[in-house]
């Protein structure tokens, strides 16, 4: 992942989720999936994340796939599960500002 090889990490994390299922595989699956500009895809890994951990980390990336999707209501639900389990967390803000942004243009 970190020299940008996304479809090869995807590969070996997969690979590891079948073997040890863990948030952390699920919620890099799904960080690949949306760096590789596939959101549908990331969401269901990034929501597996989210239930599996009570970071912020994952529902703040799940609340980006929706974001990109178009599901602003989505983002905003996912933005806010991240800000409960961290206050004021910046990115989690800035996504859910971004969202609200959005369904403010569409009334």
């Amino acid at each position: 992942m970190e020299i940008g090889r996304f479809e090869e990490a995807l590969s070996g994390f997969k690979a590891s989720a079948l073997d040890n299922p863990h948030f952390k595989t699920y919620e890099r699956i799904g960080e690949c999936y949306a760096f590789l500009g596939r959101f549908t895809e990331a969401i269901p890994y990034l929501a597996a994340a989210t239930t599996l951990n009570p970071g912020a980390r994952a529902p703040r990336l799940l609340a980006e796939a929706w974001l990109a999707l178009g599901f602003h209501q989505k983002a905003i639900e996912a933005a806010d599960i991240a800000l409960l389990r961290v206050p004021g967390y910046r990115k989690a803000l800035e996504v859910r500002a971004a969202a609200e942004a959005q369904i403010g243009r569409q009334e």
